[in-house]
């Protein structure tokens, strides 16, 4: 070890710039003092550093030593600045230190934590000087500064230049200045859920910040704020709204990015169908009662979306919402969806149906389908159709289904079929088409 009693030791050391050009374990645990400068030089030291021996520093040495690149012990440290205490046990690996109790932070200090990397939780912080704010935006990590309950413009604009995730949801209201600087952040998250209220201006203005937006606390959206939000792109959380209207729901069906609306417990058909046009995740997973004419209307959204088991619809809807977002609404492929339960389709029905993705869609109960509807399921996109249990079928659901584009289309139910009728399914591109059951042919539609 390199051990001395004072920095005027035998060793001539009187330099501190001197000892910190050792490398390895720096024994200097008799000092009692130590000056900013000597501070300043210890902290170029490669290696263990041993200052035990203090029982105080001042900031700007205390500062200094934070940022030495190895560990430091100062077991006798009593009278030292909290946020340099914070910085020195990091350096000794001691992570359990917090500064969430924090509530004044001078500039100097968020000077001295700004240089390290590490997620900071200064969430005990109820305001935030302009200097002070200029200061942690230099910092890398996450930064939760959620104990703020106002922000200044000149503070806002410094924080959107800061790089990583910011927590301010402890915000209950923000100007429209302060909103358009924040709008500015190039972080992927900006959480601003204690907002309870959103001006139409304000709601404007977060609309161009470009990544995961939360304004859960919203309770409720005018139409002009909804079409304002529109314009985001990324996810956005407005998970505290209970209600929404058909305007407001057309406003957000132009949104692009994942759409949180679990707050919403019902949602009429106008807003449904408005919402299945939505390019984005979707979370309706707190709706507590949906008619089949809103399910069927979700069906055809193209992305993931969340929607509860609901009780007392019917069939199709019922067999829509059982198979969960990630066989139905996730857009994914493959699997069997067997219907052969059902005895009658409706045209709104058979569209649903026919977004379907799956390897194969059995109807097997159906008896009759209706022109509009058999155009419908033929645009079904998987492997093989299955209308077995047909026995009547029009020369107009005939060409109708011709133009299905799966390898297996089974009419095998139908006894017999116009010849405009088999005409048409001749034309019909798959590789096998099943007319077992047909035994005759007549020059009259098939109804």
């Amino acid at each position: 070890s390199y051990d001395i009693k004072s920095p005027e030791s035998s060793h001539g050391a009187s330099d501190p710039a001197y000892i910190s050009n050792y490398k390895g374990w720096l024994d200097l645990f008799r000092l009692t003092s130590l000056s900013d400068a000597a501070a300043h030089a210890l902290s170029q030291h490669q290696g263990t550093l041993n200052l035990s021996g203090l029982a105080k520093l001042s900031d700007e040495a205390a500062f200094a030593l934070a940022k030495h690149n190895g560990r430091i012990f100062l077991r006798g440290l009593t009278d030292v600045n909290k946020v340099a205490a914070y910085l020195l046990a990091r350096l000794n690996y001691e992570f359990l230190f917090s500064l969430s109790d924090l509530t004044n932070l001078t500039v100097a200090e968020a000077q001295a934590l700004a240089e390290h990397g590490e997620s900071l939780d200064l969430s005990g912080l109820t305001s935030l000087g302009d200097a002070v704010a200029h200061a942690l935006a230099q910092q890398k990590g996450s930064l939760d500064l959620s104990g703020l309950i106002s922000l200044s413009e000149t503070a806002a604009e410094a924080l959107a230049r800061h790089d990583g995730p910011i927590s301010l949801y402890g915000l209950t209201s923000i100007s429209n200045a302060a909103a358009q600087s924040l709008a500015q952040y190039r972080g992927s998250d900006l959480n601003l859920s204690g907002l309870t209220g959103l001006s139409d201006e304000v709601a404007h203005a977060l609309a161009k910040y470009e990544g995961s937006l939360d304004l859960s606390g919203l309770t409720s959206l005018s139409e002009a704020s909804a079409q304002a939000l529109a314009q985001h792109r990324g996810d956005l959380d407005l998970s505290g709204l209970t209600s929404l209207s058909d305007a407001s729901a057309q406003a957000l069906a132009r949104h692009r990015g994942g759409l949180d609306l679990s707050g919403l417990t019902s949602l009429i058909d106008g807003a449904a169908q408005a919402l299945a046009r939505h390019e984005g995740c979707l979370n309706l997973s707190g709706l507590t009662r949906l008619s089949d004419k809103a399910v069927l209307a979700l069906a055809q959204h193209e992305y993931q979306i969340e929607l509860p088991e609901l009780k007392g619809l019917g069939v199709v809807a019922a067999y829509l919402l059982g198979k969960g977002s990630e066989d139905i609404f996730g857009n994914c492929c493959g699997g069997i969806h067997d219907l052969s339960e059902l005895e009658s389709l409706s045209d709104a029905e058979a569209q649903a149906l026919a977004g379907l993705r799956s390897e194969e869609l059995i109807l097997g109960g159906l008896t009759c389908l209706s022109d509009t509807a058999a155009e419908a399921i033929a645009n079904h996109k998987g492997k093989a159709l299955y209308l077995s249990g047909l026995t009547c079928l029009s020369d107009a659901a005939a060409e109708a289904l011709a133009n299905y584009k799966g390898k297996v289309l089974n009419l095998s139910g139908l006894a017999s079929l116009s010849d405009y009728a088999a005409e048409a399914l001749a034309n019909h591109k798959g590789k096998a088409l099943n007319l077992f059951g047909c035994s005759g042919l007549s020059k009259s539609g098939g109804n």
